[in-house]
């Protein structure tokens, strides 16, 4: 077998590469493929499972050929890094030559790779301490029920002198006009804005309503699409006249069973509060999941330490930020876009945790490999259809993109392989019960900390919420690639 794979250029872990697969290599691949369908092979004038196998590899269709192809290629890229300690993290702009006149055929790829671990060792049976998560307690229950009532409150009618706070809900009627010539953008009937939140019609639509009474009109300068000039569609100066008929003053609401009514699909107090029990001890469940998981990983780390290069973590770090910033648009005060990226990879735990996770997969690749674990049809059939409900695609077009795409099916592949390596190790390890009177200490410090820590929240927020730094998911980035008719 000689499959040739050159660099071409190199940045850091960032490859680019330019291979070859020889005629032999490719021969003997259509062979190995005709052999494994020759037993169910129909073709006119034979009986089934006796069609001479040189008809047999005449007749492979040119989609099967493109992936027998791809196939040989991927593995030459692989077989590349691991002959270099590395290991294929991303593959971009992966093509496919037609084959040449001897039968061989080149491709090209834009990779970046990741450390390899070989030999991992010592990974089962590891040791870990019982993670401090507190139990779901009935005082736990009634502070999430408090939570959810002050996100959800009553509201009743106001004297017509009181003047809109923020929270509370005005009902109005708002007309815009286009300064330039007068011409109706929007008229719109009694609608129901939140006072001092609302950013529709327009931004900040609700910080105009603070402080008007029932009755009252006021107008502001505004931007507003002009429909009718068809795309790209853009705002236009415009004035919008917004009338006060009525201001509904915020209260905190009773739970009863006509307020559960109200504001959940519950019939009763005592079935609401069930359901905020099974949803507290749902997420109990998972942070001790994810707490056994990380203490695993550090555990395995450290019985198979190897060392990663600062550019290594940093390219990871970043390629996630930018997977979190193409999600959002945030602006400064002059409307000019912010550059999420460079905001984010300030953001020091962010870094830190993207380290983690790519000790984590690098740490799990190796079990992979190690196990020789591989996924079944059920398994990723069961995990297309999980992606499929989250993202709202059908069933079927994801097969197919799976099917056809190879980044797709390789992206899909290694999740899965992940996953089962994940699920191997949380199964073998050994939790032992922490002590009493450390978690006594532990929990201590924690209620020491929690002032300080509620103090600086604001100025956290302001910077990187903690919410988005840390929100990459265990799926390292995988989203259901768009339908480009592949």
């Amino acid at each position: 077998m000689i499959m040739q794979v050159t660099i071409e250029s190199q940045e850091g872990l960032t490859f680019a590469l330019k291979g070859r697969v020889d005629p032999e290599t490719f021969k003997n691949k259509k062979l190995e493929y005709a052999k494994a369908i020759q037993r169910d092979f129909e073709f006119k004038g034979f009986r089934r499972g006796k069609v001479p196998l040189s008809i047999v590899v005449s007749h492979i269709d040119e989609k099967t050929v493109e992936d027998l192809k791809g196939s040989l290629a991927l593995n030459a890229i692989m077989d590349f890094f691991g002959e270099r300690s590395l290991e294929l993290y991303r593959l971009n702009d992966f093509k496919i030559g037609d084959l040449l006149l001897d039968g061989s055929f080149e491709f090209t790829a834009s990779v970046e790779a990741i450390p390899a671990l070989k030999d991992i060792h010592d990974y089962l049976g590891v040791e870990i301490e019982e993670p401090s998560v507190p139990p779901v307690d009935d005082k736990a229950v009634e502070e999430a029920i408090k939570e959810f009532m002050e996100d959800h409150p009553d509201f009743e009618k106001g004297d017509p002198s009181y003047p809109a706070h923020e929270g509370d809900k005005a009902v109005c009627s708002v007309v815009i006009r286009a300064k330039e010539d007068g011409k109706v953008l929007l008229e719109s009937k009694k609608w129901e804005f939140l006072v001092g939140l609302a950013s529709s019609p327009f931004e900040d639509f609700g910080r105009h309503l603070l402080g008007m009474k029932a009755g009252e009109t006021k107008e502001v300068d505004c931007e507003y699409p002009d429909v009718e000039r068809g795309e790209p569609l853009e705002d236009v100066e415009a004035l919008a006249t917004i009338s006060v008929e009525e201001v509904l003053r915020k209260v905190a609401p009773v739970l009863d069973d006509e307020y559960v009514k109200r504001t959940t699909q519950f019939e009763s107090v005592e079935e609401f509060r069930q359901h905020i029990r099974r949803s507290l001890e749902a997420e109990r469940e998972m942070k001790i999941r994810e707490q056994v998981e990380k203490a695993v990983i550090e555990a395995i780390y450290k019985r198979n330490y190897f060392d990663l290069p600062p550019k290594t973590v940093e390219m990871f770090a970043r390629e996630q930020a930018e997977e979190m910033s193409s999600r959002v648009v945030v602006t400064d005060e002059d409307e000019k876009p912010v550059d999420l990226v460079d905001l984010i990879m300030k953001n020091d735990k962010f870094v830190e945790k993207a380290r983690e996770r790519l000790i984590r997969r690098i740490i799990l690749s190796a079990v992979v490999d190690k196990e020789q674990i591989e996924p079944s049809e059920e398994e990723i059939r069961d995990y297309l259809r999980s992606i499929a409900d989250e993202k709202g695609i059908e069933f079927a077009r994801l097969s197919a993109m799976f099917a056809v795409d190879r980044e797709f099916h390789y992206t899909v592949m290694e999740k899965i392989k992940m996953d089962k390596a994940m699920d191997l190790l949380r199964r073998y390890a050994v939790v032992k019960p922490k002590a009493e009177e450390g978690f006594r200490a532990e929990e201590e410090s924690k209620a020491l900390e929690e002032p300080q820590a509620q103090e600086g929240l604001e100025a956290r927020n302001q910077r990187v919420p903690e919410s988005d730094a840390n929100s990459v998911s265990a799926q390292d980035g995988l989203s259901a690639p768009e339908d480009s008719g592949k």
